[in-house]
Order: C-alpha cells, then sequence, then structure tokens
C-alpha cells in the first residue's frame, strides 16, 4: 500500500464529534419508515433507541415506536423490539428477522483525511469513544473529535497492532513487540503523556486489546508462538495466562461477566476464571475457513448473539467470504451459507443488537460488495454502500448505534471513512 491518505471527500457535513443526537422519533415519531439501514434490534428498536427514549414516549406514539407499542413497554431493552416490538409496534424495528424501523436512518459516510499524510507501510488500526475516534498507522498516531484526523506531534511508534481508548479516554497503542504505549493523563493528545509499558518478558509480544469499561486486556504470543493474555493494573501489564493452548491469538472481546473470548485461526477460545474453553465452529461440510474477526452483543448476564468472519483457505490462499454464528446455547458456533463471492472479510463491528457491518476485500472483481449487513437471517450487501474509494477494510470501530469508522486502503492509500446517522 502506497503512502497516502485520500483527501476529504465532501459526502456530507462533517462536524464535531459531539454527543449523539436524538433520532427522528424523538419528538415526530419514529415510524417505519425511519428505520435500520441493515436490521432493527433490542436496543435500537426498542427502549433505548427506538422506544421511549428516542422513538420516543413524548411524541412517537404507538405505531410509530412510542411508549406504549414499540417503547418502553412493548419494545422495551429487555424484548429489544425482537419479539413484543416488533415490527408492528417498533416501528418496523422488530422481530427475529430483523428488518427496518425503530427510528433510525441511514448511515451517511464520508471519507476523512489524516494531518500530515501517513509515511508508514504496513498495519492500521482504529478505535472510537463519544466525541472522539484514534488511528493509528505506523509509526504514528491520530486523532479526531469531528474533523480530519491529527497526528500526535512527538510519538513515534512501531509497526501497530492495534489501539484502543476506554470511555474516559485512556488510550493504548500496542505493536508486534513486548513494548506498549499507554496515556491515562487527562489529555492524550500531548505525547508527554504517554509511558511505554513492557508485556514483562522479551519474547511475550502484543496482538491486540479488548476492554470491557476500563478494564483493558491484551492478547499475545509468547517464545513459542503460544497464545497469551495480559491485564492492565493501572500502570503496566499483569500477565493472567502464559499459555491459553493455541497459537496465533487474533482479537478478544469482553464480556458482562469478566469472561474473554480470544480469537484464533479456526476456533475461539473462552477465558474465565483461570481457565479455558474451546468453542469450535461446525462448518456443517463447507471447506475449512480461516478467521480474522468477531463481534458480540450483550446482555447483562450472557452473549445475546455473535458472529465470526473470514474466509475459505484452499491451498493456502483465501477464496471467499465466510461467516459463523454463535449456537444459542453457547460452547460453539456453526458456519452460515456463503451467500456471495469475495476474497476475506477481514472486520466486524457491533453498530447495535441484532445490527453488525462486516468488511474486507473483494478480491480481483471490484463488482462484489465489500461492505455487508445483517438482516437478522441472512448476510446482505448494504443498501448504502461507504464510498467506493475503501477498497479493502482492514479494522472497524464504533461508539454506538450512530457512528462508525473503517479503515484500510484504497487506489491512493490509506482511507478513513466515517458513518454518521
Amino acid at each position: 500500500m502506497r503512502a497516502q491518505v485520500l483527501a476529504l471527500l465532501a459526502l456530507s457535513a462533517c462536524g464535531p464529534l459531539t454527543p449523539l443526537r436524538p433520532d427522528a422519533g424523538a419528538t415526530g415519531g419514529g415510524t417505519a419508515g425511519g428505520g435500520f439501514t441493515f436490521a432493527g434490534g433490542s436496543t435500537s428498536g426498542g427502549s433505548t433507541a427506538g422506544g421511549s427514549t428516542a422513538g420516543g414516549s413524548t411524541g412517537g406514539g404507538s405505531t410509530g415506536g412510542g411508549s406504549t407499542a414499540g417503547g418502553s413497554t412493548a419494545g422495551g431493552s429487555t424484548a429489544g423490539g425482537s419479539t413484543a416490538g416488533g415490527s408492528a409496534g417498533g416501528g418496523g424495528g422488530g422481530s427475529t428477522a430483523g428488518g427496518v424501523g425503530g427510528g433510525l436512518g441511514a448511515f451517511t459516510w464520508l471519507s476523512m483525511s489524516a494531518v500530515p499524510a501517513p509515511s508508514g507501510s504496513v498495519a492500521v488500526a482504529v478505535s472510537a469513544r463519544a466525541g472522539e475516534a484514534w488511528v493509528a498507522i505506523s509509526p504514528r498516531l491520530y486523532r479526531s473529535t469531528g474533523m480530519s484526523f491529527n497526528e500526535i506531534p512527538n510519538l513515534s511508534l512501531s509497526s501497530i497492532k492495534d489501539v484502543l481508548v476506554t470511555p474516559v479516554g485512556k488510550v493504548f497503542v500496542v505493536s508486534n513487540g513486548p513494548g506498549s504505549m499507554i496515556c491515562t493523563g487527562p489529555d492524550c493528545s500531548v505525547a508527554t503523556n504517554y509511558t511505554m509499558a513492557p508485556s514483562g518478558g522479551s519474547s511475550d509480544y502484543f496482538d491486540g486489546l479488548c476492554n470491557r469499561g476500563e478494564a483493558v486486556y491484551a492478547i499475545g504470543n509468547g517464545s513459542s508462538s503460544q497464545a497469551i493474555l495480559f491485564e492492565f493494573n493501572g500502570s503496566g501489564w499483569t500477565k493472567i495466562s502464559n499459555d491459553l493452548g493455541f497459537t496465533g491469538a487474533k482479537r478478544c472481546v469482553v464480556g458482562p461477566s469478566g469472561e474473554i473470548y480470544v480469537l484464533g485461526k479456526t476456533f475461539v477460545v473462552r477465558y474465565e476464571a483461570g481457565g479455558f474453553g474451546q468453542e469450535n465452529v461446525d462448518l456443517m461440510g463447507q471447506s475449512p475457513a480461516e478467521w480474522n474477526d468477531m463481534a458480540f452483543t450483550f446482555s447483562a448476564t450472557g452473549v445475546l448473539d455473535a458472529f465470526l468472519v473470514g474466509g475459505i483457505g484452499s491451498g493456502g490462499s483465501v477464496t471467499s467470504y465466510r461467516y459463523a454464528r454463535r449456537n444459542p446455547g453457547g460452547g460453539g458456533w456453526t458456519v452460515l451459507p456463503i451467500p456471495m463471492m469475495g476474497t476475506s472479510l477481514n472486520a466486524i463491528v457491533t453498530v447495535a443488537p441484532n445490527e453488525y457491518i462486516a468488511a474486507g476485500s473483494p478480491g480481483s472483481s471490484m463488482s462484489t460488495p465489500r461492505f455487508l449487513g445483517w438482516n437478522g437471517t441472512a448476510w446482505v450487501a448494504t443498501p448504502n454502500p461507504p464510498p467506493s474509494a475503501l477498497q479493502t477494510v482492514n479494522d472497524a470501530a464504533a461508539n454506538g448505534d450512530r457512528e462508525v469508522f473503517l479503515v484500510g486502503s484504497g487506489n491512493n492509500g490509506y482511507v478513513i471513512i466515517r458513518g454518521r446517522r
């Protein structure tokens, strides 16, 4: 990839990353026509976005997502618009199959610039919270509060593996090595607020980051390439597992009980209370797959839904998009039918309960959709896709159900896309 970020493409007004605005249903009613791009769901079609708050008990009315039919009573956060607050009561944000409605509109996409233009070579990662987003492009770190991404001056990073910003604004960056850069101070746009935090062993390398609130974890690989797990202790890293039983850890996600899901090439490991168990993928007779990313939706006590995305491995090459869904009872995953061909899906992000975006590389056929959405029963091409300038997606992040960031490459180098609704 050539080290040049595309110039700002004026697809929409680019404003600050302010706290999210109420949706269309807050005063005028979240009717069926104001729905999701991809699917309805529990929070976004229920009491938070399509229900009593946003869809609105004030002016949403019983059909359009109001407090009685689609709001806090019938389409609330528990039922989530998935049963009681279905397509009639939740403004079309409802049933298991999803649908449109709930008062949330389609994403408007904007290509964003990084200043100065990156001069790195290989890796890119993105993380976001309400009000700001961070992109790491080796060897630089960039921050945006709504306009362009601006470099943190005088901060030099090694080859990037991942970046993470917590809800209160702490920033973590890990590289392909035993060191990480951490900012826990009040202003992470200042390089002097970053400190180096080593993994503790010269052969313990970092691979990725995950968090639940302010509890931050890192996955990595040890001296024999075994997957290892770290926890941030407030000033540095504590290794909590020296061997998760496999090699090649890729991603991690933290659940509501503190359990940690770690993605390997062909399965997921669940780590909890000092022990781990392997969650295998039932291929249902399909060819072996290599998984690249995963996304979860949680309730207060467990997993509501989860997906893996990746590609088919054939003779060492990846030849098709692949998906797997976590079994309702847990403990394993099952592949889904292959709806379309593409090279590989590299990233998936949870936008709202029952709403996910997956993206990757279509390969030589640029007519193959590279942006996909879950409609409740299947993965389909997004009806309002991001700009075609973003040809290969490497990472994605969302800071709620109204804003998502995609980073990757195009013909002219690195591309950063923001979606907002």
